[in-house]
Formats: C-alpha cells, structure tokens, sequence
C-alpha cells in the first residue's frame, strides 16, 4: 500500500499506559483493510483526486468495488453520517431506535447512531431519512457542527443563487465559504443540489491532511498541514504541525500532551478531557467544543497559546498557565481559572460564569452588554474590568486586587470585599445594588448619569474619594468618605447625601450643581470652583471655600461658613462676597460678613498692545522719541492668556529700564475707569505713575507704557501689576503675567529665534530629531544645549553612513545665500547655502539645514554670514554654539545617568523603580549588534543580504532594536522561515559558568564565562510573523551549569522598524479587477471559476476552470487560442532594477519586461492550447525571473487541479473563425428592432461605426439616446446602447452574436437568421453605458453617470467555442447625449446643530469648536487687537464628489458686510473646517453689531470652483451671542 504523504522529523508517541498503540486496518465494518488509491481507475484525473486519494488511504472512503470509487456519485445521508463517524473516530451511541426509519438491522444504524450523539446530524419529525441525498447546504451544517466553523462568515452577494440558501442554513453555508470549505462553482453554489463523494472529499481535505487513529500506520516528521488525533493518551514529541490540530471524539475521556511542540494553527478539542502543553510548547489558539467531557487546559510555564476559546457550554472548562486572550462563545459556559495567565478575557454570550483564582493575572475582562446575568469572582488580580451587562453578579473577594471596574449595566449585584484603585459607575448602569465591605480598599470611586444604584457602603471601608464625573447625574448616596468630588464633567447634576452620610471633604467643580445634605448627614468643607452652585438641605454643612471659578453660588444650610479664596469678587446668594472675605449664613438664612474680613474693591486692569501709538505716545513712557515700527512689528496680544507673539525689534535702552539693559520693548495701553489720581502700575521693576499720563497721540489721556523683552533669559515672562487708587484703600491690587516666549528677536538684520525653532529638523533616512535641552542666546552669541533619545544610523543623501542630526538655521528675509563657516575641535570649514522659504510661527522665513554625524561631534560653533540676491553682505556676521553630549546613539553607549533622580532609593532599576534587578542574576547585562559577515557565510552558506534588505540591530538602555525587510530562507542547519543573525554580547558571566540562550523556549546556543566576565555568541533567532510584521522577541539567558543558584536575564527586542515578505519574488492569485499584459482579454474572459494560486513548497498549483480565449497579436507565443490563468509576481528589488518574467510552455514562450520602479507583474500563463487537429495541454510550465538579465527565481506551476472547459483532446474542432467566413459590422441601414428597442430610441443624427485592428469605434454627427427599459422611451434613467448589423457569409447552421464587459452584466447574446446564399445577419444592442445616481443624505440625487468597461464583441459561427472574430467596442462621452459624469460635489453648514463627533472634531487656527460656543448653545465673545473682537460660527464643507484634475488646493472665502476672510483647503483631506463672522464690536464705542449680508465662495487661483453665494445663518439672533450690546 503506497502511503499518500510521508511526515519527517516528528516522532508522534501513541501511548496507552506504558504500551505504542498498534496500528490496524479500517474498512466498512466487518470488511478488509484499507485499499491502495491506485487500484480504482475513476479517480486518475478527476478534478479531486488528490482529496479523494486522502480520504481512501486514511481509511475514511471506499470503492463501490475494487475498481471504482464513483466519485461523481450523490452522498445519502447515512454515507454522510458513516464519513465523518470515521473521521473523528466516534464510538459513543445515542438511542435513534424511535426514529420509524430506524429498525437496528441497517448497515448504517451504528454509525447514524453514533453522529446523533456527536451532535451533527438529527432527524425530521419521526425520520432521520437515512437514504435521501444530502444537500450541499446540509453538509455545510454537519460541517460546522463537526469542526465547529461557526466562527467563520463571509458574504454570498458573489453568488448568483445565494438567494436560494434556506434560512436555517444561512449561517453554516456563510461560514463554510469563509473557511474555505465550500467555494461554489461557476459563480454558483447549488445549496439544494446534492453533495457528490468528491465534493466531500474536497471540503474534508481542505481542513485535514494527515491522521494519527488507530487504523492508520503513522511516520515521523513535521507535518506540513492539518492533523487529525484520535487516539487517547497521546505525547506528541518536538512536533512542529503548520496547521491545525484536531482532536476526534476517538480521543474520549484521555489526555492528550505536546512536549516541545509548536502548532502554528489551532488546537480543535472535541476530544479528550485534559491537554497538557510542557517543555517550550506554543499553539495559536486552542478551542474547546467538547460535547461529552470537562475539559481541563494545563499549560507550564515555559508555553504558551496566543488564544483559548470556549465553545461548549455542556461541561466546565478548566485553564491553567499563559493561555493568551480568552473568548467564551457559548452561553452558559462555565470557566474555572487557576494559576492562569491571561490577557484579555471577553464574553459576549448569555449567562457564563467565571472564577478567578487567587493565582491567577488578568489583563483585561470585558463582559459586554450580550453577558447578561453573567457570574463572577474574584480572589487574583485583574487590571481592567469591564461590566457592561445586565442582571450580573460579580463578587471581588477580600484578598483580590483590579485596578480599574467600570460597570456600565442594570439590575446587578456587585460586591466589593477586596483592592480596587478605581472604580466607576457608568451612565448606563441603572438599578444596580453595589456593596462596599468593610475590608474593601477603594481609591476612587466614580459615578456617572445612571440612575436608581443602591450603594451600600460600610463604615469603615477604606474609600479615599468618590467623584461625579458625568454630565446631569442624578445620584442619592449615604456614604461615609474622606473625600467626595464632582468634577467638572458633571454639569447640571443633582447629588443627594442620604442621613447617615459623613464626608470630610466635597469638592464641586461642576457648574449648575444642586447638593442636597439630608437631616443627619454632615459635611465638613464643601470647596466649590464653578457657577451656578447651590447647596441645601436640613444636614450639617460646617465650611464652603469658595476656590477660582466660583461665581454665583447658593447657600442654604443653617450656621456655615463661607470663606472666599478664589482671587475675586463672588456672589453669594445675592451678594458680593469679595476676595479673602469670610460670611456666616445663621440659622434664619441671613448672610452676614465678617466685618474683620471685608476687602476694598478690586481694580480692574484692562490692558492692550498700542498697536497704533505715535511718538508723542511712547515719549511719554520712555522720555525719547521714538516710532512704534521702530520697536516691533506684527505684535498678537491674547488678554486671556497673556501671551505675546510677533517679532521685536532691537532699540537702544530706555532710561526708565537701564536696570533691564535690554534693547527690547513692546508698547501697551492701560484703560482704566476707576483710575485714580493715585494710581500705580508697575511693569515688572519699574513703577509708571499719573505723570505718565499724557494727552497726547491716538492715545490722549490713557497711560502708554512700555514691556520691556528679555531675549537672553530663561523664563519669558513679565508681572504687570495694577492699583487703581495706589496707596488708597478703595481698591486693591490686580495682576497679570505676561509671556513672550513666542516673540522672535531682531538685532540689526537678523532674527533670533526661540531654540525650538533652530533646532526643527529632523533627521535623514529615519533618524530622529533633536530636541533643546537649553539656550542662552544674546547679542553676540546663540548657545544651545542638544538633547535626542536616540539616533540611529542611517545614510545621508550622499549615501554616507553615520548618526546624522539636522540643525535649522534662519536668516534674515530677504536674504537669499549664506555663507558659514563650522568650526569642530579647533578646525574650522567653510559652507555656502542657497537659501529656502520656510513658514515658522505664522510667519516666512529664509532657512538652511547643516547635518553633521554626531558619532564623532560632540561640541560645534556655527559663524554665518547672510547676503541677498546682489551678494551684498547684510548686517554684522551671526554666531552660535551647540553642544550634543546629550544626544543618546543607537548601538554606541550613551549618557551615563547614575542618580535617578525620580527614585532616589534606587538608582539602578528607573524603568521598574518599585522592583529592583535581583542581585543574583545570571549576567550584569546584555545587548544585541550586527552579526559578522564571515560567521554567516561560514556556518551557513549565506551572506546578510539573504536574509534581510536593510538589515540592522543595535542596543539601547538594554532594549534590543531590529530593522529591515526579511527573507524567507531555507539553509544549512536551518528550516525554512525568517532569521534575524545577531550577535549576543555579555557582562558580569563568571568564568566556568555555563549559560543557555533561548528564546521562545527554543535554545540557541550558550556562553562560557571568563575570567573578565565578557563573553559573546552569534546566535540566529527565529522570527515570529503576524501578518507582514515581525514580532517582539526576548532572548533569555540561563545557568545551565548548575555552579551556582542564580535567576535567568532577559533582554528585549523591539521590531517595530521590522517587517517581513513570503518572499522578495513570490508568486500570487490577482484581483478579479486587477488589469495587466492579459493581451485584450479581461479577468473575465478568462476565469469561470474556483480560480486559486497556491504555494505547494518549492512551485506552485494553479487551480480552478477557465475557458477557452484568444489572445490579440501582441502576444508573443505561438498559440494564441487557448486556456490562460492571470496569475500575480511580485519582485521587491523591481523598486531599484529593471526586471523581466519568462513563461516557458514546452518549446513556447512569453517574455514580460518592467522598469525600475515596478514591484508587481500581473500576467498570463498558457495551460494549453487549440489547433484544428484538436486540444493539448503543455506538459511543463515554468516561470522564471530575472534583474537586470540574471535570472533570480524559477517556480514550476502544476496544472493538475485545473480544468479547461469546452476542451475537446484529440478530435477536429469546429476552428469557426477565418476558415471560410468573414464578419462585418456596420451601423444598422434598414429596419432594426432588437428585444422592442427601435433605432429613433437609441439614436439621434448619423452614427457610423470604423473597425481599426477589431476595435469598433462610435463616430459621425449624431448621438447615441439614453434608453429607459421601463417605457421603452428616451427618458428618465436607463441606458446608452450602440445598436449594429452585422453580416456573417459561409453560415452552413448558425450564427450568434455575444456581448460581454467587466462589470458582469448578463451576456447579451442574439441569433442570427440565415439568407438562401449561406450568408448570416444579426442585429444586437451593445450596452455603452448606464444611468446611475449617487445617493448623499440631505442631498437631492446626484448624476453619476458611467461607462462599461472592456466592452466585447464575439461573433461565432455554426455552434464553434471559437469566435469567428471578437471585437473591442469604443464609445467616447461625447457621442452620449444627456450623459453626466459625476461632477463636484460640495455640502456646507455649520455646526450648531451638528452630531457631538462632529463639533469635538472641529479645529481652526488651533482651536476647538469649545472656544467659540458655549455650553448653552451661544456664541462665544472673542477678543482681537485694538479692542476689537467678534462673534464666530463654526462651520465645515464636505467634498462629497470631485471630477478629474480636481485642485489639491482651494480657498474658501467669507465676505461679511464686504470684509474677506480666507482659509486654504487641502481637498486631499474631504472636509474643512472654518469660521463664520458673524458679529463684531469695539470696547471704545460698546456697539456691537451683526453681519448684515454673509457670502461665501471657493476659488484656486483666478478659477472660481463655487460662484460667491450668501451664506444662510438661520437662527443667529443677538441672543443667540454670548455678551451682545445691541447698538
């Protein structure tokens, strides 16, 4: 018996007790052994042989004879229920014997009986119609109860008789096609037609390949595939299994152990009740589905399993050890977790219940709102807990810990026993009971809008705070806590403190709060920080402290005391409570001050950028005469914020600020309407008096004074202080700082920036930026301090390696070139730069970059000279000094940083100060660099770029980096997969001390001690992939000489700059759109169905049915008539080499050639071809790549799982086209009426039709008519058509006509009639073009008008497959008369109304849509210059359409009452956001006035895209503005 496939390097243990199971023969009960596949003629060459083969030689089928499978032969449902019984090997029996059709003499009883009680099959009504066929739908049921693929789904719009899948079977027929399982045929999927035994065969080949039971004989080796175990008590051994494993219901109640084994798929237990992973075991995903047993998972500490499902809900499951994520996906399913590791736990099914053991971790649990009645405890540790279902019950117990609870459900019961940091009461959980036990430790507690929680707290839990965090909550609570906060989240809350209730301390940041103190309930201090706030009640409040923010506020508890401490004037309950004044409500609600805390009134200080002083203004301040453009230019003044920006001119020093010595000065106003005779302002050092005042200028009788700017300091700042009646105590001093951080310096002709300016650039090729540590800049010099994390090594754009940092230098503005010169460690080199335009701080600068590599340059001065376009020098020459000991290399050692200063105690661990390194670690420490060359050429046979294009790998603060695009490889000493070579270098090894190196729990190599300590190894590490990335990996270092008791190190590496492709040159399936040298056919022309590209090791299988086609004549090969698959090849190195594909098909050929720059070939392979003597196929296809003339790859392509429809092997073939008859075509010339449509329907004018190389072209004066189906009439939506005789000589039976295009609309095909001379006619209508409309919410339909694509005309003669002649048809837009394209598209409004998404997501000139509206829906006051300031509205436009060659960039202009404002529209980005002008006023005349006419309009350039229109701003009244004076 010829075994099917062989499996290398495994050594599969079958084990019962202490006895090998031994292997015996499987047949149909009572019948032989199991049959060689050769002995039945049927099965060579047919479309499933290879599956059919599988299942003869495992034991699963046999032959209706010695000779025959019949493998085209229906299954009933008994062979079907007797197939998968074998499979699984089940041996458990249900009672079936009331079924009528059921007596127990059948041949298949056993068997029926046996899937019954496996859950896959079940009868209907009093029948299990044993010898009905089976459907292909049924069988997708019984496929998904057996393997349990319900978790897979996929949409079947693809399928044209989707709509004939039963409804009970929706999800099973979904679920195989999204596992591959079933595929359909010819666009179909025949749910109702019968399942053949071939097509079972496939469907269970596709998910196993290869069985260990106890009839089949099984080898050694690494199985490439799908394993089906069915055996209890089973220790697979160093296994490596690429697929999944399944375990039978032969397995039963035993167990099942991998020892070192990796299985890259699933673990399926349907049997079995206990799976042990040992020894460095890993597996993807295990999923328990169980149907008899409990099951218990035990994995140890050196395995792991990325992922645990639970899918049965009959017994409990059990896990212990790494189990990954955990999903429970069955309702009712009980989970019990002990010592486990886990990291997200979710359900989304009804009712679970869950236990966690006091030694179990949990990252995250989420229970959604579908775990209703969910049961929980918890005795371990949990980081996140997420409760968002109804009816739980979930119990934290006194020795547990979990960081964050939020519960989000209603009508649940949670008790809290032991260490919560936080806890949250969402604003969907309503009705819950919640209690808080005496041995609870509760950080926060946070409680949200929801409604009717009963909160049961005891006395003396240890709660620090409670915190109302959510907009209107509603909330009655009787708590005893130190703290209780309702933040300003919490707007328009009512909170209700129950008698019994004792808080120390309620802080209220909420604005429009109503607290309610209950009789015998007692609050210590109430701190309030918003408007609007109103306490009451009978309970005891002793002290409110009014904090900044407080305004307006509402007293109404008997004897309490209420302090002001927010820094102004406070209204309480009607009356003004000033800053520091302290009032008492009695017991009858009057609110008397204490007479020993009443303050003077404040003044009120209003200052603003002079922006319009003359001399005569600024004289008065500084006692010179002196021009405001002297001093600065473009000076912005926020009054909110105090901060200034603009640039600042260099003047020599004032008298009144020779103590400042600066140079630097910016002029302000001070309007003041209490300012006394009196009155004093102090400016930082210097004190400006009523002598300063001066009617003078634009400013006459107003204090103009002057700020002087430091730009050599630190900290940019400056106090303005404010008393309007001085020495008087009417009044008391106000305050504001100032801030010029922003302000950009200008000695002479240069400007002197902010560091972080300077130093913006980034660096080149990945490396990255550097940052300001410090800066000293004065008149004479700039110094800078440089800081970066890290800087990796990368070449420049001269290809030169080294760590290369960029500095920004910025020059004057109308200077063009600059020459400098750098000097490093006393040797100095001269530079020349051209100068470019750059936008800095609002504002455009001239700019150059300098790079050095900071490897070797630690310290640096810069002298530069600035020279405009005639080359005249301009201003004195600038100099500065950098500094970059602070800036951390890749791969070298950085900094030492030995202090720690955020943990003093322990200045060895800062990234783990809590748990310091233990001191009796295997090594002091370790890194990762770049292996050598020659260790790889000389153990392996390779070079470094085999393994990886950009290789690189380096160390930092002892984390491992990696970068670089890696190779899949096979070589000496290595199995095929992806390799990262490194070298491993180590301190602090004692000498003669023996240390394992592994990672993944697979061991590399190891290190020896020596004498000093230091030892190194190179090491090739195994890559793990997810997708095209590469994944973390750590090494792990461990005394393996058992010299001394001592604990593994382990160093980490990051792959983020990783990543990883099957292969540079690889082979691929394209795209049923995808387009490429497919020499005038479309995808669809080619390909009927099943089409697949499939890797099988060093080639690959081309499967699926394809029909018969011709290629045009700039296909090369010989035989253009054919079969031909579209197959993908892609080559990486095509982004740097030109680079070609030959297809070699026996003696013929095709040869495709791409440039530089393309990646991806899309083109044909010939499978076989047609002549008149008959059909071939091609014995050998081959494809080979080469760059630049070598060849680089070659892959064999196997046709055996393809088939040639209309394929005739070694008969004469009609050859139909060019023998003896010729086609023409023409535009119709007589009568024409084709399916009722008439010509004056479809055409208006003259048409004509040219035929130049068979492409059909639409020319002449006339028109072609949009045709509706539905009235038969030129209007409405329909359809352009292309109506044509055609005239076909030599017909001896028939004639037709088809016409075909991409968009898959049903094959038009007419007949034509036959003239007494042989000689055909055909009328047909060629589809051209279709109406459509693009549907856009709120909007009325929009015209979309579109072409068919690859429209073809096949003409055949006498029922030949080959066309007589096939035409490409072409219609320009042109010839369509009414046909609109889509065309632009642009919605606008603005955003009062809008979603809450939508106003959080709007942002202009760096601010939000908060600061412009306010909470009541108003209009927000903004302050400009000069007084000035307005009211805007928050608007958008949506580009929804856009036709070709649509501007990257437009401007959308607002016109209010004539006064334009822009904003530049990137249309890459699909909305803008902008601002609506829609009031303004002045502070000197307190007149404010609305908009009276608002238009809008969008340009690029002198092209108007959308004409001016007004804007419609519905609803904005004066009260719809925040702080409006009507004028």
């Amino acid at each position: 018996m010829r075994n099917l496939k062989r499996i290398c390097a495994l050594v599969l243990s079958l084990l019962i007790g202490v006895s090998t199971l031994t292997t015996t023969g499987f047949a149909y009960e009572g019948e032989g052994g199991i049959p060689d596949p050769d002995n039945y003629t049927d099965i060579k060459g047919h479309w499933a042989e290879a599956a059919l083969r599988n299942a003869i030689s495992n034991g699963i089928m046999n032959g209706i004879s010695d000779t025959e499978i019949d493998p085209d032969r229906n299954i009933t449902r008994a062979e079907m229920a007797t197939l998968m019984v074998r499979t699984f090997e089940a041996t458990k029996t249900a009672a079936v014997n009331a079924f009528v059709d059921m007596a127990g003499s059948e041949w298949y009883y056993n068997y029926m009986a046996r899937a019954v009680q496996m859950g896959i099959v079940s009868g209907s009504g009093n029948a299990m119609h044993p010898n009905e066929a089976i459907t292909h739908e049924e069988a997708a049921i019984v496929f998904c109860r057996a393997f349990n693929l319900y978790g897979y789904t996929a949409n079947l719009n693809s399928y044209s008789d989707a709509h004939q899948v039963s409804t009970y079977a929706q999800d099973a027929v979904k679920a195989c096609v999204g596992a591959g399982v079933m595929g359909g045929a010819g666009g179909m999927l025949s749910p109702q037609a019968p399942l053949t035994r071939a097509e079972f065969t496939q469907m269970i080949y596709h998910l196993v390949q290869y069985y260990a039971t106890s009839r089949v004989s099984f080898g050694s080796g690494n199985i490439n595939g799908s394993l089906m175990l069915t055996v209890p008590n089973v220790t697979l051994t160093q296994a490596n299994i690429s697929g999944n494993l399944y375990l039978g219901d032969g397995v039963e109640n035993g167990e099942i152990t991998l020892d070192g084994t990796r299985v890259s798929g699933t673990i399926y237990v349907r049997g079995g009740s206990k799976v042990v992973l040992r020894n460095n075991s890993s597996v993807g995903a295990i999923v328990v589905y169980n149907p008899s047993y409990a099951v218990s998972v035990e994995i140890d500490r050196t395995s792991s399993v990325r992922e645990t499902v639970i899918d049965t809900a009959i017994n409990a499951v059990t896990v212990s050890g790494n189990c990954g994520d955990v999903t429970m996906n069955t309702a009712s399913a009980v989970l019990n977790l002990k010592k486990a590791k886990v990291g997200t736990l979710t359900s989304n099914v009804m009712l679970p219940t869950i236990t966690i053991d006091s030694d179990t971790t949990v990252e995250k649990m989420n229970l959604d709102e579908n775990a209703l009645g969910a049961k929980v405890t918890v005795e371990g540790k949990v980081n996140n807990m997420d409760m968002m279902a109804a009816e739980m019950e979930v119990t934290l117990f006194k020795d547990s810990y979990v960081k964050n609870v939020n519960i989000d459900g209603e009508a649940g019961e949670f008790t809290f026993q032991g260490d919560v940091e936080n806890l949250v009461v969402g604003d969907n959980a309503n009705d819950n009971k919640i209690t808080i036990d005496s041995s609870a430790i509760i950080d926060k507690v946070e409680i949200g809008a929801g409604s009717g929680n009963e909160y049961n707290i005891n006395g003396s839990a240890d709660i620090d705070n409670f915190v109302v965090n959510t907009d209107r909550a509603d909330v009655n609570l009787k708590i005893t806590a130190p703290e209780f906060v309702i933040d300003s989240n919490a707007h328009g809350s009512r909170v209700t403190f129950d008698s019994g209730s004792d808080i120390d301390t309620l802080i209220v940041a909420a604005a429009d709060t109503v607290i309610t103190v209950d009789r015998r309930a007692t609050v210590g201090t109430i701190e309030v920080s918003n408007r609007y706030i109103t306490i009451t009640g009978r309970g005891e409040v002793t002290d409110v402290i009014l904090k900044p923010g407080a305004q307006d506020i509402t007293v109404e508890t008997a004897n309490t005391k209420i302090t002001n401490n927010s820094g102004t004037t406070v209204m309480v309950n009607g009356i003004e409570l000033k800053d520091g004044e302290v009032a008492v409500l009695d017991e009858n609600g009057k609110l008397e001050i204490d007479p020993s805390t009443k303050k003077a009134d404040e003044s009120i200080l209003n200052i603003s950028y002079a922006g319009k002083a003359e001399a005569a203004d600024i004289e008065a301040a500084g006692g010179a005469s002196v021009q405001i453009t002297q001093l600065c230019t473009g000076i912005t003044f926020n009054p909110s914020t105090g901060e200034l920006g603009g640039i600042v001119k260099h003047y020599a020093a004032m008298p009144r600020f020779q103590s400042y010595n600066v140079g630097y000065y910016i002029p302000f106003v001070l309007d003041s309407r209490d300012m006394k005779e009196t009155f004093t302002l102090r400016v930082g050092q210097v004190t400006y008096t009523r002598a300063d005042v001066r009617g003078y200028g634009n400013y006459i009788g107003k204090l103009v004074f002057l700020l002087p700017v430091d730009a050599a300091v630190t900290d940019k700042s400056i106090e303005v202080a404010y008393d309007a009646d001085g020495t008087g105590t009417e009044f008391n001093e106000v305050k504001q700082t100032l801030k010029y951080s922003s302000v950009l310096f200008q000695a002479d002709t240069g400007y002197y920036t902010r560091a972080a300016l300077i130093a913006g650039a980034a660096g080149i090729g990945g490396a990255e930026s550097i940052a300001v540590g410090s800066s000293n800049v004065t008149e004479e010099v700039a110094s800078y301090v440089m800081t970066a994390t890290g800087l990796l090594k990368t070449a420049n754009p001269n290809g030169t390696e080294g760590y290369w940092g960029g500095i920004k230098f910025v020059g004057p503005a109308d200077a063009v070139s600059a020459s400098y010169v750098v000097t490093i460690g006393g040797a100095s080199n001269a530079y020349s730069a051209t100068l470019a335009t750059e936008s800095l701080g609002g504002n455009t600068y001239m700019v150059f970059n300098h790079y050095e590599d900071l490897e070797s340059v630690k310290q640096m001065s810069v002298n530069i000279t600035w020279r405009n376009s005639g080359g005249t020098i301009l201003g004195t020459s600038e100099n500065y000094a950098f500094d970059f000991n602070g800036v951390t290399l890749v791969g070298t050692e950085g900094p030492a940083d030995p202090d720690n200063p955020e943990n003093p105690d322990n200045p060895d661990n800062p990234e783990n100060p809590d748990n310091p390194p233990e001191s009796n670690a295997i090594v002091t420490s370790a890194k990762l660099s770049a292996a050598a060359e020659t260790w790889v050429a000389s153990l392996y046979g390779k070079q470094l770029s085999d393994f990886a294009v950009g290789y690189n790998v380096a160390t930092v603060d002892g984390k491992g980096y990696m970068a670089g695009t890696f190779k899949r490889v096979s070589a000496d000493r290595l199995s095929e997969g992806y390799y990262l070579p490194a070298r491993l270098e180590v301190t602090g090894l004692p000498a003669g001390t023996l240390a394992g190196v592994s990672v993944s729990g697979t061991q590399l190599d190891s290190l020896t001690g020596t004498d000093t300590g230091e030892a190194y190894v190179d090491i090739m590490v195994p890559l793990s992939t997810l997708g095209s990335s590469v994944k973390d990996f750590t090494i792990v270092i461990t005394d393996t000489s058992g010299t001394k008791e001592s604990v593994s190190f382990e160093v980490t590496s990051e792959a983020g700059s990783a990543r990883v492709d099957d292969a540079i040159i690889s082979i691929g399936a394209v795209d049923a759109s995808a387009s490429g040298a497919f020499f005038g056919q479309a995808f669809g022309a080619l390909v009927d169905s099943g089409y697949a590209v499939i890797k099988n090791g060093t080639g690959y299988d081309l499967r699926g049915q394809y029909k018969v086609a011709t290629l045009n004549d700039t296909a090369s090969i010989t035989n253009k008539t054919g079969w031909f698959a579209p197959i993908s090849i892609t080559d990486l190195n095509g982004a740097a080499t030109t680079w070609s594909i030959k297809v070699q098909c026996d003696a013929s050929s095709l040869t495709y050639n791409f440039g530089v720059g393309e990646t991806v070939g899309n083109v044909l392979i010939p499978m076989a071809y047609r002549t008149a003597a008959g059909d071939s196929t091609y014995n050998s296809v081959t494809v080979t790549v080469s760059e630049g003339g070598t060849a680089k790859a070659a892959f064999v392509l196997s046709l055996d799982s393809t088939q040639f429809i209309d394929y005739q092997e070694g008969t004469e073939v009609n050859p139909g086209a060019g023998d003896t008859s010729t086609v023409s075509v023409a535009v119709p010339s007589g009568n024409f009426s084709v399916d009722g449509k008439s010509l004056d329907a479809m055409v208006s004018g003259a048409i004509s039709v040219s035929n130049v190389n068979d492409v059909l072209t639409a020319g002449g004066g006339g028109k072609l008519l949009k045709y509706s189906e539905s009235s038969g009439a030129s209007t409405g939506e329909g359809f352009w058509y292309l109506p044509v005789d055609i005239t076909v000589t030599n017909v001896k039976q028939s004639c037709k006509a088809v016409v075909t295009c991409a968009e898959n609309v049903s094959g038009i095909t007419t007949n034509g009639s036959i003239d007494t001379t042989s000689n055909g006619k055909i009328q047909v209508c060629i589809p051209v073009a279709y109406a459509d409309v693009l549907e856009v919410e709120g909007q009325p339909g929009i015209a979309d008008d579109k072409l068919y694509s690859n429209v073809q005309l096949s003409v055949y003669v006498d029922d030949a497959t080959l066309a007589a002649a096939t035409y490409s048809i072409s219609v320009s837009k042109e010839y369509l008369k009414d046909f609109a394209p889509r065309g632009l598209v642009i919605v606008q409004g603005d955003l009062l109304q809008a979603e809450e998404a939508a106003q959080k997501a709007f942002s202009c000139d760096g601010k939000s849509y908060d600061d412009f509206v306010n909470s009541d829906g108003k209009l927000i006051k903004v302050s400009g210059e000069d007084g000035a300031y307005g009211w805007y509205l928050p608007a958008q436009v949506v580009l929804i359409s856009a036709p070709e060659n649509f501007p990257a960039s437009v401007t959308i202009t607002v016109n209010a009452d004539g006064k334009n404002s822009t904003t530049a529209w990137d249309t890459s980005k699909s909305i803008c956001y902008f601002l609506i002008p829609i009031a303004a006023g002045d502070s000197s005349t307190g007149v404010d006035r609305i908009a009276s006419t608002i238009k809008w309009s969008v340009t690029s350039g002198s092209t108007v895209i959308v004409a001016e229109d007004t804007w419609s701003a519905a609803g904005i009244t004066a009260d719809s503005l925040d702080g409006f004076t009507a004028g």
